[in-house]
């Protein structure tokens, strides 16, 4: 004689994956619950939540529930992670049905509640992981835009996990000159950024400046290096007035650097070079044609870039600040904006540029320097004749300074 008797673990995973194949529109939170738990430590459980159709049937799930059931929709994203887990074919099924299903899941709840913005993050995690396809899309489809936000806003409360949301974010963002150069009908909101969003993405190495290891801020700041290197986000940047912040990254940088302990070789050969890269773009954006023509009123060009090139040789001084404060200050003069008296009245400046000239070694510096000099000589004959009347002018401006300058082209 037969008992009736409960259903075994099995059974019940195999009556939750039927109940999902026929019950698209219900949102049967028991039964997905059941297989996010499953699917935890059961492969076959995870290769059959890999189907395309039971893949859809979550990501609708998430669609019509996000409005009124955040618990069904974090428990189909955790379906959908783990689906995901070492599956290619699982990845591949769910970047051709496309990411708008996670932009809604990115920004819901309340603005201070996240977590079912950082579970998708993770979700985003295993898909994008080893799988540029996925990456390409998730970039076509703007979740770097809705990442950094997530980033921002997640400051404060220092998120766990954040530092798998910053890789997620490089690997998006990594791919951005390979999505516009596919997409030939991309829009211009792909190829840069809101302004809103710019000014996320620039005050995230100050946000997190103090609570990453040198690794992960290194990660950081080539994200910024991706958009902070193209012409169109240069422009952007100096129309919107963000110099000064970026300067404030190349700053924050040094600081890192500096705190390294002298057997931190390897931390150092990630951050030196961000450094460099950094420098440039500051120079570039400099020399944008967007600069605005009240640049100079800005104290920060005062009280920071002139200053760091006056202060090389104190005992706070930094040489990589100063080869940037030379290239920001030369490209500004050479734009030909209204110069601030400050500058031009500067006799410290010009003091300080010929003392370089006359003892530095460093050949990035005499020739930042030179063209600086070249610059602050061109508004003025006084300015001129002030430098050239200068008692170290004879030797920095004689046969060493042209032998430098014509040694770096």
């Amino acid at each position: 004689m037969q008992t009736d008797h409960p259903p075994t673990d099995l059974e019940a995973i195999e009556n939750a994956l039927a109940n999902l194949r026929i019950s698209s529109t219900s949102k049967p939170t028991q039964a997905v619950a059941l297989l996010a738990e499953a699917s935890k430590q059961s492969i076959p459980t995870r290769q059959q939540l890999a189907d395309p159709s039971i893949l859809r049937t979550l990501i609708e799930i998430i669609e019509t529930s996000i409005n009124d059931s955040l618990e069904s929709v974090d428990v189909a994203l955790r379906c959908i992670g783990n689906a995901c887990i070492d599956n290619s074919a699982a990845r591949e099924a769910v970047t051709n049905i496309g990411f708008s299903w996670a932009s809604l899941s990115l920004r819901a709840g309340s603005s201070t509640d996240f977590a079912t913005r950082t579970l998708t993050a993770k979700v985003l995690y295993n898909i994008c992981s080893d799988c540029e396809p996925a990456q390409q899309q998730c970039y076509r489809d703007m979740l770097h835009q809705e990442l950094i936000d997530l980033c921002a806003r997640g400051a404060w409360q220092r998120p766990p996990g954040i530092e798998l949301l910053l890789e997620l974010l490089f690997w998006i963002c990594s791919q951005k000159d390979q999505v516009v150069a596919q997409d030939s009908s991309t829009t211009t909101h792909n190829k840069s950024l809101p302004d809103g969003t710019l000014e996320k993405l620039i005050s995230l190495p100050h946000d997190y400046h103090s609570g990453l290891e040198p690794e992960d801020f290194a990660l950081l700041l080539e994200t910024c290096l991706i958009f902070f290197r193209d012409p169109s986000i240069q422009r952007d940047i100096s129309a919107h007035n963000h110099l000064p912040s970026v300067w404030r990254i190349l700053q924050e940088n040094e600081s890192k650097i500096s705190d390294l302990s002298k057997d931190a070789e390897e931390d150092r050969k990630l951050l030196v070079p961000l450094s460099v890269s950094l420098t440039w773009c500051l120079s570039d954006i400099a020399a944008s044609p967007g600069i605005p023509a009240d640049t100079f009123a800005d104290m920060h060009i005062k009280d920071v870039v002139v200053e760091a090139i006056k202060t090389r040789d104190s005992d706070w001084g930094n040489e990589r600040l100063a080869i940037a404060g030379c290239q920001v200050l030369g490209n500004l003069l050479w734009s030909g904006k209204s110069v601030a008296s400050y500058v031009l009245e500067d006799v410290a400046l010009q003091h300080a540029v010929l003392e370089i000239l006359n003892t530095s070694q460093d050949v990035e510096l005499l020739h930042s320097t030179a063209g600086l000099l070249v610059q602050l000589c061109r508004p003025s004959v006084e300015i001129r004749e002030n430098i050239v009347n200068n008692e170290q002018a004879q030797t920095a401006l004689g046969p060493r300074w042209y032998q430098a300058a014509e040694g770096t082209g």
